[in-house]
This record gives structure tokens, C-alpha cells and sequence, in this order.
């Protein structure tokens, strides 16, 4: 059972929805074929105040948490879906 939680710059909700970061996090860890979708667990936490090297830059963190039964092997594999769902949704531009 995966906990998916995933920090945020709170500002980022000018550009993209917290529902669809969500959404894109839980169909990556699906894809990965390790989980079925009753038991991936998502939250969302957002931040207004943050500092990244000294300024304030958005960011979207996303921690994926895991049995530890599972193998390296799975676990990159998950992390790569995640990513590559990610990517896809937030920022591939549609033609």
C-alpha cells in the first residue's frame, strides 16, 4: 500500500489544479502494475511560504512511500511512472 504525498508551492495553483497533480501521481503508481487503485493513499500538501536556496521558487516534491518487501527494481520502476505521468500531463503541450 503506497502512501503518495506531494508538497507544493501553493502559488502553482494559478497554473495547474491540486486535483490534477493528484490524479497524475495515482495513475503513475497504477502504471507501475505494483498496486491496485483501491490501495494507493494520496495526499496533497501546499505551501505558501518557502524558500529554495534563498528566493522563492515553485516546486512541486512528490515522496512515494513503500514496503520495504518491495525491490530496487520496483521501486525505480514506480518512480519513473510517476515522473512520466507527471511530465505528461503538467507539461506536455497539447498541439
Amino acid at each position: 500500500m503506497p502512501h503518495c504525498i506531494i508538497e507544493y508551492s501553493q502559488k502553482l495553483e494559478n497554473e495547474v489544479r491540486p486535483v490534477k497533480l493528484m490524479s497524475a501521481v495515482l495513475q503513475g503508481a497504477l502504471n507501475s502494475n505494483l498496486f491496485e487503485a483501491d490501495d494507493i493513499k494520496t495526499r496533497i500538501i501546499p505551501f505558501q511560504h518557502h524558500l529554495t536556496g534563498g528566493t522563492k521558487q515553485n516546486f512541486i516534491h512528490v515522496t512515494l512511500k513503500i514496503s520495504s518487501g518491495r525491490s530496487i527494481n520496483q521501486r525505480l520502476d514506480l518512480s519513473k511512472s510517476v515522473l512520466s505521468e507527471l511530465t505528461q500531463r503538467l507539461w506536455t503541450k497539447s498541439p
